[in-house]
């Protein structure tokens, strides 16, 4: 599944009860995601599901923020798909 900010994905979410990982970017519009992360650690059916936040973001604030929220982890764009195997192992 895939959504251009936090709204369209809680409302993707509340139909697609298979959702095991979700990547999130920090910065969208509409609802940002760390926004989106905090509602999703207060929802019954999504707090367990692991989410990897990805952020342009040099400011070590909004990585500290995204773990304080409950982010599984973070990747920093660009990112290579063995970055992304390698943060993955022993999450899913």
């Amino acid at each position: 599944y895939e959504a251009s900010d936090g709204q369209e994905a809680i409302a993707k979410l509340k139909n697609a009860p298979d959702v095991n990982l979700i990547l999130a970017d920090v910065n969208m519009p509409n609802m940002d995601g760390l926004e989106l992360l905090g509602r999703l650690r207060t929802n019954k059916a999504w707090k367990d599901v692991p989410v990897l936040m990805v952020t342009t973001e040099g400011s070590q604030n909004k990585v500290m923020q995204a773990l304080q929220l409950g982010a599984t982890g973070y990747l920093r764009k660009p990112f290579t798909a063995d970055q992304i195997k390698e943060k993955l192992v022993g999450i899913i």
